[in-house]
């Protein structure tokens, strides 16, 4: 790789390229260090200089390998490298830094710990008053079987009708006992004769 920077200005650039990441740590190693060790930094030089070479070269073939482009680099390929302590992910949110950070960290756990209780039990006290307004229109009874048939056939297509309008659970079982409500005062389902 052929670059703009002289070899003393690259040996420059690479010891100032340590610092720069800060409080990240690459991967480093010398010749009594493992073979993996070894490996890993060798791979960590090959992902870095690969990326510098798509990235940073213009079209005479010249890679422009100033410090600012070999940390651009190293922060494009931090998943990928090897590190002896890794970057801080950028959407992580550094709570240490002041209490009031903390204080507001403590305090949106218990707001969502209450969010999501909250949740539950409204799904819950949902359920039962649903159970509830299906209790009604199947347990329904009358005077007759044909009138029982009739009166719960008009109690299903209430219900039906009130939960297909995503209607809260209370208006529900609000409306499925108006409807019963209706069936009291003589059988309401059968047509009447209004002559007699």
């Amino acid at each position: 790789m052929k670059t703009k920077q002289t070899q003393e200005q690259l040996a420059q650039i690479i010891q100032a390229l340590c610092p720069s990441l800060k409080p990240a740590v690459l991967l480093d190693c010398d010749a009594n260090s493992p073979p993996e060790i070894q490996r890993k930094v060798r791979a960590n030089s090959s992902y870095i200089l690969a990326y510098m070479e798509k990235h940073f070269t213009d079209a005479d073939g010249m890679t422009d390998a100033s410090l600012k482009n070999w940390v651009k680099a190293v922060l494009a390929l931090q998943d990928q490298l090897s590190w002896e302590i890794p970057p801080k992910k950028k959407n992580q949110r550094d709570y240490l830094q002041s209490n009031a950070g903390a204080q507001d960290s403590e305090l949106d756990i218990q707001m969502e710990q209450e969010r999501r209780r909250r949740i539950a039990l409204g799904d819950v006290a949902n359920r039962e008053i649903l159970e509830e307004a299906a209790r009604l229109v199947s347990k329904h009874s009358s005077v007759s079987h044909s009138r029982t048939a009739r009166e719960r056939a008009a109690l299903k297509a209430e219900f039906d009708r009130l939960i297909a309008a995503r209607v809260h659970p209370k208006d529900v079982l609000a409306g499925v006992k108006a409807k019963q409500d209706t069936f009291a005062n003589g059988d309401v389902t059968r047509p009447g004769f209004g002559g007699r």
